[in-house]
């Protein structure tokens, strides 16, 4: 059968234009060019076809022309298609360029939000391509399926998709939405506008830094094969083991004091998940970069700090000489702390224990990481630098603890629930494994000479900054290597003019998120952001060493900051989801006169069928409940929906939409909790 022509807008230029045109070519249709009337850039059939660059659709839709675009084709014509074409880590860094302070997360979540407005408003298609190439491969395909006879799609029989249809169209064009995790989400959340009230579905590989630096995806493919699902720990592990590698060289000055590279790390998640697993893979990266490693399950004070025993070289037996048998807590050594929930307990020794870890966190080379141990008839110090890899399964009044402990606002903090779903697909996983060996595009060795390679760069940095030769350093105690390294940290790094602003910005995202809150909470949660501002120094110096750089940019802090704000927004979701308002049923007749308050704030919306009056957008009595429940995080008020709203409220959906009503039993149920149930 020979295809009609595909028409093209009598105004369409560049290179999309061009690829079509050779696309056609190659598939044998013939091209016609029309004046479409503002009607989109392409017609096939009685499909028109609007096309946008990345640049061109943000501008755009930040114009409104956008909308009004879509708007117009969807009033007008039988079928509409949005086709967006660019690469998202390309556009970052040209924006970068021309000294625009966006990040990739930013760029993807606006994208989204995009694409989630036009199909909740229009019955538009959607397809996202990477490039301008791929776009012409599609929009000539799509001409070709439209005409073809045995399709049930063809010219004379295209009929407007279902809401399903649509749905699914506009997430599969996100990069890592596959099928099967698609019709996941809307079975659970049933519309779009919801999954804006779930969990970040974010991915280690989605980070900018991991798209960056080659050596962080071979490391976390890596760490893949240990601790399944498990990729944000993973990522912060590559970090835990470049601040040891980093610490005998390299310091941040900060006003009159510094900071110093270590990144620690509480990871709370349900038993056996993967944490305890994590750290062989952690253990074997440090051990092959020439860096030391220990557990810790148990122990008294002694066994943290150290204690005095009789030196063996003391002439006096009788009444020796005494010398320091130090701890664990003492020198340069990753520590895994594989059942944190220890220090979340009561009692002096665990106290005690949790002051040493908080004072060992303390930048080196300020005296504040100095530990001493007061005995009967003496006391000593030990220097402490090690980095903390503390995981727990989520106790009882964690939270409490989380709010109260000073060690938490010298970690990052990284909490997750797994459900029944991503248990069963890690058994899957593990399953498919048997008798499969993996490969790696980046080998262990490699893995292991990048550390080495890191240490060697930097020691090479100290010595020609310092005017030291390598046996000049190898002779020099501790003590003299820690001066040597404080006293040329002005000049190790330089910083780039566009670094403090992309920090300030930073910081401001950061207190971004807590805004909205009351009093009580606005003032626990922002009394993290002074650890994330460290953070967000420190990583973005670790950017720079994965790099090779000297000079730390603002790129370097937006690459730190999309993961700290993401885990920054994770543990506030979590804080939320743990705070009550009361206890046992003033807990629940709270909520619920919080839900039926946020009902009867929204506009109510009339169905002329059987399902009659005052029915309101889900999505709006949403947002109202977070402002009266004081909740910031779209996951907080979706775990305090489901805990108490569902069952307040009968369900329907109008298009993508989705509407709710009280229930009959709840309308006149009196606020205190009396009445009919």
């Amino acid at each position: 059968m020979k295809l009609p022509p595909l028409i093209i807008d009598s105004n369409e230029r560049g290179p999309l234009h061009d690829a079509i045109i050779r696309a056609a070519e190659r598939q044998g249709f013939p091209i016609k060019k029309e004046h479409l009337q503002g009607m989109g850039d392409y017609k096939a059939g009685n499909a028109n076809i609007e096309c946008k660059s990345l640049s061109d659709l943000f501008q755009s839709s930040h114009s409104g022309h956008l909308m009004r675009q879509i708007e117009n084709l969807d009033a007008n014509c039988e079928r509409v298609f949005l086709v967006v074409h660019g690469d998202i880590a390309k556009y970052v860094a040209m924006s970068k360029k021309q000294g625009r302070n966006i990040s990739y997360s930013k760029v993807m979540n606006e994208l989204l939000g995009t694409f989630a407005r036009i199909m909740a408003d229009f019955d538009c298609h959607i397809y996202r391509a990477k490039d301008y190439s791929v776009a012409a491969m599609f929009i000539a395909k799509l001409h070709s399926k439209l005409h073809k006879p045995a399709s049930r799609h063809g010219a004379r029989a295209i009929t407007r998709v279902s809401t399903n249809d649509v749905r699914a169209d506009m997430l599969i064009t996100i990069p890592g939405f596959g099928p099967e995790l698609v019709d996941k989400l809307l079975d659970k959340c049933g519309s779009i506008e919801e999954m804006l009230f779930v969990e970040s579905l974010k991915k280690a590989d989605n980070y900018e830094c991991v798209h960056k630096y080659p050596i962080l995806k071979g490391y976390l493919d890596h760490f893949r094969q240990v601790s399944k699902n498990n990729e944000i720990p993973g990522l912060l592990s590559f970090f835990f083991i470049l601040g040891q590698a980093s610490i005998p060289y390299v310091r941040i000055p900060v006003g009159g004091s510094n900071l110093d590279p270590r990144v620690s790390v509480f990871w709370i998640q349900d038993t056996r998940t993967g944490k305890s697993a994590s750290y062989q893979i952690i253990e074997k990266v440090l051990k092959a970069s020439g860096l030391q490693s220990t557990d810790y399950n148990s122990g008294n004070d002694a066994a943290l700090v150290g204690t005095l025993v009789p030196d063996p070289d003391s002439e006096d037996n009788r009444n020796p000489d005494m010398m320091v048998r130090p701890g664990i807590l003492a020198g340069r050594k990753g520590l895994n702390f594989d059942e944190g929930s220890v220090l979340l307990k009561g009692g002096q020794h665990n106290e005690n224990t949790t002051l040493f870890l908080q004072s060992a966190l303390n930048s080196a080379g300020t005296g504040r990481n100095i530990l001493t141990k007061h005995m009967a008839r003496d006391s000593f110090t030990v220097k402490s630098e090690v980095s903390l890899w503390i995981t727990t399964y989520p106790p009882k009044g964690i939270k409490e603890h989380v709010l109260d402990k000073g060690i938490f606002q010298r970690v990052l903090t990284y909490w997750r629930h797994w459900t029944l779903e991503m248990k069963r697909a890690v058994n899957h996983e593990l399953a498919e494994a048997v008798h499969n060996k993996p490969e790696f595009e980046v080998s262990f060795d490699e893995v292991a000479d990048f550390f080495n390679g890191l240490k060697t760069n930097l020691k090479n940095r100290v010595l020609k900054l310092s005017g030291l030769s390598h046996l000049e350093w190898q002779e020099m105690s501790d003590d003299d290597r820690e001066t040597t390294t404080m006293s040329i940290m002005d000049n190790m790094f330089t910083l780039d003019s566009s670094y403090i602003p992309a920090l300030i910005a930073a910081v401001d995202e950061y207190y971004s998120l807590v805004e909205s809150m009351g009093p009580e909470k606005q003032g626990i949660c922002a009394s993290f952001i002074m650890g994330l501002q460290n953070y967000t120094n420190v990583l973005a110096h670790h950017m720079a060493m994965i790099e090779g750089a000297w000079k730390v940019t603002g790129d370097h802090i937006d690459m730190a900051k999309e993961i700290l704000f993401d885990l920054y927004q994770n543990l506030i979701q979590w804080l939320e989801s743990e705070v009550k308002v009361g206890s046992g049923g003033s807990e629940k007749k709270k909520m619920e006169g919080f839900w039926r308050d946020a009902y009867n704030r929204s506009e109510r919306f009339d169905f002329d069928d059987h399902r009659g009056v005052n029915w309101v957008k889900k999505s709006e009595m949403m947002k109202a409940f977070g402002a009266l429940a004081n909740l910031s995080s779209k996951g907080s008020i979706n775990d305090k929906f489901n805990a108490y709203g569902a069952k307040m409220f009968k369900d329907t959906r109008e298009g993508v939409r989705v509407y709710v009503k009280l229930r009959d039993d709840y309308i006149n149920k009196p606020k205190n909790g009396g009445g009919k149930k």
